[in-house]
């Protein structure tokens, strides 16, 4: 109701517009746009205009247009020009009327310079953006904050606009006006020169304090261009900005400037550091949180604890729970072992642990260094790893974490192809008492996983488990094109479905509103033949010395391999 008063008031008088050769006296004779009340009525739908439809918007910015430029070709047609009004004194250039239509475009604007409504800007388009800004130029109003931040969010926009008609006052025309003509009329590669001067004249006519929104909504108008063209580009713009105006970048602008990184540009997202470095600013942990995953997907192990070290000096407190776990992995990729046990043990006691209400030693966190150090064949590894923290976690591992841990050992032993340490594992988790074949499988008592300390019993029900859960594990393997390690963990082998839709690997903040990501998943035929290939393994050892296998061990084998589709591979490698 209160947007369809707001049209009626700006069309009242619009709708009977007419050309400038018109009489004059018909224009004078025609009352005025209430822009005061226009203005108090886009303030009361400020709350609701954020959560409005774009046409809405769009109808009200163009209904607006057109009401700036009746004002303006009055006060040219009765002489009352732009430059009289700019060059009056002081109280002139703040009339009632001026301020309200510069409040109107103002609260209009804000709604579309939202973080959430960029795309609404730039459906609207920069040609109506730009002819609003001339507008309120030519009718002696300065151009609003709000309203600059939408034409850099459309500075990509590709539309074949050519403004060609000439200003009120050619030859005294305002610097900004033509500013933003250049903007529209040069090519979007090319607009960011014009946009960085018509922030730096807005600066010096105290026109309005740039902030760090403006920063952001420019970096958005070049990603919105090309990111991989402009890169360079945003990098010395958010410097040039951070330095003559003391603004630094927001977590929306720093996830602009690393978006779209890739295996050979990701150093890139440490330029932004090297930003606030060069100011003497701490990022804030948002940021370096963002860093961490980018070195973590895109670099190596040991840039991964550089960036930890950074994240340790900028203060303890910097460092969440999911800096941890890029950690471990970083150490499960490295195959230090030692140290990803050590770090394991200290999770209880990261602030963010106990306000998430569930144990950090879960499957997920088992997982984690785990999968680093499959993907690299570091088997001797997973199983030391694993041995270490049941030792050190005993009971307080989560049910879910001691079965991923010990699948992770299955996994490991079998893929290691040591027929004796299988078999002894295999043995000991079916039930049987005592060592099944005496001495060869014996000898590996000093690696056994202490069952007691665990709570486990154990049982063929158990043992089944475990082989099903380190088949699942195996099916991870082969699944590097993904690039998402520690998404891939919380999607697949999580079994709460809270952490199934973990952000686990996002840059940018996560907000209420933040859509949650799409699990990953596996194909059926990588499935398939990862079960195959991990069934005909188990088959082929337990071939290669049978007498070491109990037959409950045996049967457990089987019945889990046919569960998983995978009999046929596991028989024929066993038997044939």
């Amino acid at each position: 109701m209160v947007t369809r008063l707001a049209l009626c008031l700006l069309r009242e008088d619009t709708t009977t517009y007419m050309p400038p050769g018109a009489s004059t006296a018909h224009n004078l004779s025609r009352p005025r746009v209430a822009w005061e009340t226009v203005a108090s009525l886009c303030f009361a739908l400020q709350p609701h205009l954020l959560h409005e439809k774009k046409v809405v918007k769009m109808d009200l910015l163009q209904a607006i247009l057109r009401a700036l430029r009746l004002e303006a070709g009055e006060a040219a047609a009765t002489g009352e020009k732009a430059t009289a009004r700019r060059s009056t004194n002081s109280s002139a250039a703040s009339s009632t009327r001026l301020v309200a239509m510069r409040s109107a475009v103002e609260v209009l604007c804000v709604s579309l310079s939202h973080q959430q409504q960029e795309a609404q800007a730039r459906f609207i388009g920069l040609p109506l953006f730009i002819e609003v800004a001339i507008a309120l130029r030519d009718s002696g109003v300065r151009v609003p904050n709000a309203l600059v931040q939408c034409v850099f969010l459309c500075l990509g926009d590709s539309q074949r606009y050519q403004w060609s008609e000439p200003s009120p006052l050619s030859s005294q025309a305002p610097r900004d006006r033509e500013m933003l003509v250049n903007i529209l009329n040069s090519p979007p590669a090319e607009r960011w020169v014009s946009a960085l001067r018509l922030l730096r004249l807005s600066n010096e006519q105290n026109d309005f304090t740039v902030a760090p929104a403006h920063l952001r909504c420019f970096l958005s108008g070049l990603q919105s261009i090309s990111i991989s063209r402009t890169w360079q580009t945003a990098l010395s713009a958010a410097q040039c900005i951070m330095t003559q105006y003391h603004v630094f970048p927001d977590e929306a602008s720093t996830e602009k400037l690393m978006l779209n990184l890739h295996a050979a540009s990701w150093q890139r997202a440490f330029g932004v550091l090297q930003l606030y470095e060069r100011n003497y600013v701490t990022p804030s942990p948002q940021i370096l949180r963002d860093l961490h995953v980018v070195a973590m997907k895109h670099g190596s192990w040991d840039l991964v604890l550089r960036v930890m070290q950074e994240i340790e000096a900028a203060g303890a407190e910097q460092a969440r729970f999911m800096n941890y776990v890029y950690c471990l992995r970083a150490f499960g990729c490295a195959g230090k072992w030692e140290e990803a046990a050590g770090l394991f043990k200290k999770l209880k006691n990261i602030s963010d642990v106990g306000r998430s209400g569930r144990s950090a030693y879960n499957e997920v966190t088992v997982a984690v260094p785990v999968m680093g150090m499959v993907e690299h064949k570091q088997w001797e590894a997973v199983v030391r790893f694993v041995v270490t923290i049941c030792h050190q976690c005993g009971a307080a591992l989560t049910h879910e974490g001691r079965e991923v841990a010990l699948a992770a050992e299955l996994l490991a032993l079998a893929r290691m192809g040591h027929v004796a340490r299988l078999a002894r594992f295999l043995n000991r988790h079916s039930g049987v008492k005592g060592d099944a074949n005496g001495g060869a499988a014996g000898a590996y008592a000093a690696d056994d996983t202490p069952l007691e300390e665990l709570g486990l019993l154990p049982s063929v029900t158990e043992l089944r488990a475990l082989l099903l859960r380190a088949a699942e594990l195996h099916t991870l393997c082969g699944m590097e094109q993904l690039n998402a390690p520690i998404r891939l963990v919380y999607d697949i082998i999580a079994s709460d479905t809270h952490h199934r839709h973990h952000y686990a690997e996002r840059i940018g903040p996560v907000t209420r509103r933040t859509p949650p990501q799409r699990p990953l998943y596996l194909p059926p035929h990588h499935l398939r033949t990862q079960h195959d290939n991990f069934a005909a393994a188990l088959g082929v050892l337990i071939r290669r010395d049978e007498r070491l296998f109990d037959a409950a061990a045996q049967q457990s084998v089987a019945e889990a391999m046919t569960k998983l589709g995978a009999g046929p591979a596991f028989l024929k490698a066993a038997l044939l």
